[in-house]
């Protein structure tokens, strides 16, 4: 969920794919809180530190680079920024989820978990700070460096992507409560 002072900004290749989801959000009322901006996920237009939440689905199988891409994401995030990456089985051009894991590992996200099933699944992962990069990177001769990270709510990530285009890859400005903990 977007809070009150948050901001969605939906970026893709294809000027179509956002014409149709800015469509889409016209549609529920929530192009008021939503820009487009046609760009490359391996070469994001945005500042360092500018989005504190990210999410692809039925995307990353469709980029070149996705080492590229995923470093890029890794670049506009905050510290301790979300990651939400979706694919479907369907999908000829699915990335398979241990393949997505070692990417993201590449460029210094930890996954938090994954939830989906047979039909498809999300992983979300988090951008480490400076301090736990450093921890991580000393402890990956060990199977499980990182482990213990808040889950997230299926429910909450399925009623959010519902609402936007299955094919775009949407940044969530800073100010949003997306992805938060729910931790106890």
């Amino acid at each position: 969920m977007i809070g009150p002072t948050g901001h969605l900004t939906i970026g893709d290749v294809d000027q179509g794919m956002l014409d149709f989801t800015l469509a889409r959000l016209r549609k529920h009322g929530l192009d008021t809180i939503a820009d487009a901006v046609r760009c490359d996920v391996a070469r994001l237009p945005f500042v360092d530190n500018s989005f504190e939440a990210a999410f692809m689905v039925a995307v990353l199988g469709e980029v070149r680079d996705r080492q590229a891409a995923l470093n890029e994401l890794f670049r506009v995030l905050v510290p301790g920024g979300r990651l939400v990456v979706g694919e479907t089985t369907f999908d000829p051009h699915a990335v398979r989820a241990d393949d997505l894991q070692r990417l993201a590992g590449g460029a210094s996200f930890t996954d938090d978990e994954q939830v989906g099933g047979r039909l498809g699944w999300f992983i979300r992962f988090r951008r480490l700070i400076r301090a736990e990069i450093a921890v991580v990177m000393h402890d990956r001769r060990t199977p499980d460096p990182v482990a213990g990270f808040a889950f997230m709510e299926q429910q909450k990530a399925t009623r959010h992507i519902a609402t936007l285009s299955a094919y775009a890859g949407c940044l969530s400005r800073r100010g949003t409560d997306v992805w938060r903990d729910r931790t106890p």
